[in-house]
């Protein structure tokens, strides 16, 4: 869905239709003259990223044809990740790093982290030659991590003007991410990555070299091209619809005690990191706790350390053992009082509560 009233017009100038043949000359004729021939514009498809081809810059000047089909009209405004960033501060108090919050809450948004975009898509552009911007410019800093827009197959790009890019496809749908200064370790082409994985960084190679680093957006449904921004500014916003509801998860079923002190998660739910086994916050911890809340710092310690043991104790064992301890105590006071009556004065054993039998009173 193209958000002019001329898209049509856009996309034929896009992707026009192939020539019709040339008729055969007349009988005892010359053949006529073959029509001069001319450059077909980039698509995304010879050339990802629809700013394909070779890296020769043409002249900044419009086609005839093509002034048809500018983009005109109103459209949208500049949009960021600041209310983003801002919303997830809440997850940080639970233990989260800022990392982590940003995996959890910032949706299916490409980029982890600042970043800032507005609608550019069918603007002119000039290089390598005339053709229209069929995506989204989304600017962060150098080398911050992309993140998967969808559920979907992983593959690689690159050369051209897209430089080091990937496509992530979902069903019918195909997102283009293109200027990456690499790719994440942990994928490889072809393989199924999940929504918020990182699987890049962001960069300026291809045509973008030597300017500002950016990811090059597009989105490809049915082999449509949509202008992004619409569908980029709606992830920002559902991300931010469903902020609260991850906050409410991580309180549900935790102390207030617990959150008030600005215990981490480490404490909160007895885990240090996503993965890892419950494990027994250390003293200095809790006093650390409860030294961030000094009103009722003691009742907090207390009701903080019951929290984070109570999931430890097995207390059949713990009672077997008190039994065996109190059985040991019994066998060693017997074995004293025989060692202690023979030596001990027979006026003394009455004070020191020994009798003829070596038992106590």
């Amino acid at each position: 869905m193209l958000a002019t009233g001329n898209a049509q017009a856009q996309l034929e100038f896009l992707n026009p239709p192939p020539p019709k043949p040339t008729p055969p000359p007349p009988s005892g004729g010359q053949p006529p003259p073959s029509p001069t021939k001319k450059a077909t514009p980039p698509t995304a498809r010879n050339g990802p990223g629809g700013d394909g081809g070779p890296e020769k810059p043409g002249p900044k000047a419009i086609p005839p044809g093509a002034q048809k089909s500018i983009r005109t009209g109103p459209r949208s405004g500049p949009n960021n990740t600041k209310r983003l960033l801002d919303a997830i501060q809440p997850l940080l108090a639970f233990g989260l790093s800022r990392e982590e919050a940003i995996e959890v809450g910032f949706g299916r948004f490409p980029i982890a982290g600042p970043a800032n975009f507005t609608d550019d898509f069918g603007n002119p552009r000039y290089t390598p030659y005339f053709h229209f911007h069929q995506g989204n410019d989304i600017f962060a800093e150098c080398g911050m991590p992309v993140r998967s827009p969808a559920d979907g197959i992983f593959t690689t790009a690159g050369g051209g003007a897209g430089g080091t890019a990937a496509y992530v496809r979902e069903g019918g749908t195909e997102y283009y991410l293109a200027h990456l200064k690499g790719y994440a370790k942990n994928v490889r082409s072809g393989q199924r990555v999940k929504t918020g994985q990182i699987i890049g960084f962001n960069g300026n190679t291809g045509n973008a070299a030597g300017g500002a680093c950016h990811v090059h957006f597009e989105i490809h449904p049915g082999g449509r091209t949509v202008n992004p921004k619409p569908i980029l500014d709606g992830w920002i916003k559902d991300a931010l619809a469903n902020i609260p509801r991850i906050i409410a998860s991580f309180e549900k079923g935790r102390p207030q005690a617990v959150i008030a002190t600005g215990l981490t998660r480490r404490l909160a739910d007895g885990r240090d990191g996503f993965l890892a086994a419950p494990i027994r916050p250390s003293r200095s911890e809790l006093l650390w706790a409860s030294s961030a809340s000094p009103s009722g710092g003691s009742l907090h310690l207390a009701e903080a350390e019951a929290t984070a043991l109570a999931s430890e104790i097995d207390w059949t064992e713990l009672a077997r053992q008190r039994q065996a301890d109190a059985e040991a105590v019994l066998v060693r006071d017997a074995r004293a009082r025989a060692v202690l009556m023979p030596l001990t004065p027979r006026q003394l054993r009455g004070p020191l509560g020994l009798d003829e039998t070596g038992a106590g009173p």
